[in-house]
């Protein structure tokens, strides 16, 4: 029988320390899993502003020669007069308003340009450049948009997009995205050619956009500038054609132009006290005083009303995980409303509240402000955090708390498998020596 059991095939032992040692570290594998904490979404705050006025007829201005005109404000582009404004023309040389904007946003300052033989040739006013002539792209953008200077244009064009129709292609491009839908160009430099067209409403938002860009506007508002050339140095001061900037104070901008089919055009703008309206005028028979007409009329029957202040606290919105529990939101800009003069405005503000979750940093964005009179949208701007706020630090009893925890459940697994071990030797050793001869 002994015999028997000696010889008989061994049954083989379930091996259960592994089974002991993944339930004796359960706990500490549940606790120490990666914790997804059930955090509040952020959400922005949105400030609508109802902005409560009864609209008053304002007397036309005194009559103007141009064929198609419009007056804006610049910052809202509220429409305050217009003629004919969406009928397309074609509009000389204002075209160079896109190609300055296109070159600012495609090119350093500092570039160096050189003009090939292809932009020597350009016809007209131009600065007369030289095949191989070296410019920065700055000097070729003081050069078109003060002279007017053709041959600039294409040299500019050639640099960005490496060939004049290359850069047409962009321009339109860049019209579509800015929503211009009456707005196509065959040109740089506004040369008459069938297809190259614009409206005056299209001019004036190209131009609203054009006079954000800080050297934009700085370069459409000087009267004359000195530039370097490596050939024609003798002809080196470019002088600005728009005799507006000569005769009135409040000018700053912005471009002249004129072709027999075109006639006189001119888009002009002009501030007061901060103030900037922008008029467009084509086809004109007197550009300057036409615009300067449209100018005055709007500062005169108009006036710019704030509905809320640049760097105002407006509300406060409630922060989770921060050192703090909320912070103060303030405006990024100024909204204002431009209304007939001695026009009485009331606003009524409606917050929806916002969440935001820790750190924030000062000026971080929070939400939006929304100027609104009815379903028309008048005006917005940014709320930015006022200050920044730290995240608060896990509290340290809780870590205590977690640490402890994974290190006893830890030890009290190695302490079972060791005895299990131990157990499992003794009994091997056993079974060894009662079997033995």
């Amino acid at each position: 029988m002994a015999r028997d059991r000696l010889f008989a095939p061994r049954r083989r032992r379930r091996r259960v320390w592994p089974w002991l040692l993944l339930l004796a570290a359960a706990p500490a594998l549940l606790v120490a899993r990666p914790r997804i904490e059930r955090r509040a979404p952020a959400r922005e705050v949105e400030v609508v502003r109802e902005v409560l006025f009864t609209e008053r007829a304002v007397p036309a201005p005194p009559p103007i020669t141009a064929q198609s005109a419009i007056l804006i404000d610049a910052d809202t582009g509220k429409i305050l007069y217009e003629r004919q404004a969406h009928q397309r023309r074609p509009m000389a040389s204002t075209t160079k308003i896109m190609t300055a904007l296109l070159a600012l946003e495609h090119v350093r300052t500092n570039d160096i340009v050189v003009a090939s033989e292809h932009a020597s040739r350009t016809p007209y006013t131009g600065l007369y450049l030289k095949p191989g002539e070296k410019l920065t792209a700055g000097d070729l953008l003081w050069a078109l948009l003060l002279r007017s200077a053709n041959d600039a244009c294409v040299a500019m064009g050639e640099h960005v997009a490496g060939s004049e129709e290359k850069f047409v292609e962009m321009m339109n491009a860049r019209a579509q995205e800015m929503g211009l839908k009456n707005t196509h160009f065959m040109n740089p430099h506004g040369l008459h050619a069938e297809e190259h067209y614009s409206t005056a409403y299209d001019l004036a938002q190209m131009t609203r956009v054009a006079m954000q860009h800080p050297l934009f506007a700085e370069m459409v508002a000087r009267k004359r500038k000195r530039i370097d050339r490596s050939i024609e140095k003798q002809d080196v001061v470019v002088v600005n054609k728009n005799r507006l900037l000569f005769r009135w104070d409040a000018v700053d901008g912005v471009k002249t132009g004129y072709t027999r089919q075109a006639g006189h055009c001119l888009v002009a703008s002009a501030s007061q006290d901060g103030w900037r309206l922008i008029s467009v005028v084509l086809k004109s028979g007197n550009s300057w005083g036409d615009s300067r007409t449209l100018l005055e009329h709007g500062f005169r029957q108009y006036e710019r009303v704030l509905v809320a202040r640049k760097g105002t606290p407006l509300t406060q919105v409630r922060v989770t995980n921060g050192l703090q529990d909320s912070v103060q939101a303030m405006l990024l800009k100024d909204v204002s409303v431009v209304v007939p003069r001695g026009t009485k405005v009331d606003v009524r503000t409606e917050v929806t509240p916002g969440r935001a979750r820790a750190p924030l940093w000062r000026g971080d964005s929070l939400g939006i402000l929304v100027a609104r009179r009815g379903e028309t949208e008048l005006g917005r701007s940014l709320l930015l955090a006022a200050d920044p706020v730290e995240p608060a630090p896990k509290p340290l009893l809780a870590r205590f708390l977690f640490f402890g925890l994974v290190g006893f459940t830890g030890l009290l697994a190695l302490s079972v498998v060791v005895r299990h071990g131990r157990k499992a030797a003794q009994s091997t050793g056993r079974r060894r020596r009662r079997f033995a001869p």
